[in-house]
């Protein structure tokens, strides 16, 4: 008898799972987790402040093992111990951070929201962590409106989506983010510029607001080639914008990309535009891993915003240079493939990506 064990079901062939009895063990719940550590307090007489066994319980993520090394390790710093030992070990902090960070978000008050998130950085935090428990919260209220658990908060529906995604968002760039605290500050200055239009769904930035009554107001006195002309000047569209334009200011656009993403300003340094098309930049990028990094939605988005605020060109488009094309063709053709020259772009993009020399 064979015993196999995997998290990736999915991934096993059909042939072998028509043969296999199927024993699912779904993740340990909160308290499960408080159960089995209350034994080795118990067993080990140790003495804990109200709140640790809840605080290690919810940072295991459902992990025995986790929460028994844990407390295993506050356990040789004596038989008491205290919350804040554990948020020392655990870089946490309290529910009540959560809770006040996402009250703030959703309230829109951003001066508070970055002036608490510089105390917390101060005072030392795991944003990974802090993220995901905020991520958590914010989702939580969304699923409340929906009847799913309990409202604490007050806010339409739209807006606790925003924040949602946005803090999702934040939650996967704070990994690669050279400040770690910069994915949420930034999240806190977006939802600062989101600002619902009466009778629409657009949203538009704050210091636009004026702008767009004002073109209301005279909306109906213009004619429809008037409209098209106002239209064309809010997104900040060219009618002409040639190769060169592009070229002058090629640096410009990955300055303003690199605090904002630095792996996308990273990657663009290996690639290079290569000609205007109506409305659209063709860049080149001389490896096909480049190329799919780029073209992920959200990663084309901030740069066609970017590209449109600088050059005024709305939309982009990647093809691959004739290099990668060569290479990807001689992959094809033969088994043994010997190492590229060292490529100077690559490289630089590389030390930019991941802050290393090479």
């Amino acid at each position: 008898m064979f015993v196999l064990c995997t998290t990736e079901e999915h991934k096993v062939p059909e042939t072998i799972v028509s043969r296999c009895t199927r024993v699912g063990f779904v993740k340990a719940g909160k308290d499960e987790v408080i159960k089995s550590l209350s034994k080795v307090v118990e067993g080990e007489g140790l003495k804990l402040e109200e709140g640790v066994l809840e605080l290690l319980a919810e940072s295991v993520d459902g992990s025995f093992r986790e929460g028994h090394k844990l407390l295993e390790q506050l356990a040789s710093f004596g038989k008491e111990v205290s919350l804040k030992r554990v948020e020392e070990i655990l870089g946490s902090v309290r529910g009540g951070e959560v809770k006040q960070v996402a009250q703030l978000l959703i309230s829109g008050k951003t001066k508070l929201v970055l002036e608490k998130l510089e105390s917390m950085e101060k005072g030392g935090v795991d944003w990974s962590n802090f993220a995901e428990k905020l991520l958590d919260y914010v989702r939580g209220q969304l699923k409340a409106k929906y009847g799913i658990g309990k409202v604490e908060i007050e806010a339409e529906i739209e807006r606790l989506r925003v924040v949602t995604m946005l803090v999702a968002r934040a939650c996967g760039e704070i990994k690669t983010a050279v400040v770690p605290a910069l994915p949420l500050e930034m999240v806190a200055v977006e939802l600062d510029r989101e600002v619902e239009i009466s009778g629409g769904s657009v949203r538009v930035a704050k210091e636009q607001k004026v702008e767009i009554n004002k073109t209301e107001e005279k909306r109906e006195e213009m004619s429809e080639k008037g409209r098209d002309e106002i239209k064309a000047d809010m997104v900040q569209v060219r009618e002409k914008v040639s190769l060169d334009e592009v070229m002058s200011k090629w640096d410009e656009v990955i300055k303003s990309l690199s605090p904002l993403n630095h792996s996308v300003a990273g990657l663009l340094r290996s690639c290079r535009p290569k000609r205007v098309e109506n409305h659209f930049l063709v860049i080149e990028a001389y490896y096909k891993f480049h190329k799919e990094q780029l073209e992920q939605e959200t990663r084309r988005r901030m740069l066609e915003e970017t590209l449109k605020r600088e050059v005024g060109l709305p939309a982009v488009k990647f093809v691959l240079g004739e290099k990668a094309v060569r290479a990807a063709k001689v992959m094809e053709e033969h088994d043994n493939i010997t190492a590229p020259e060292k490529d100077d772009k690559l490289v630089e993009a590389v030390e930019d990506v991941f802050g290393v020399e090479v």
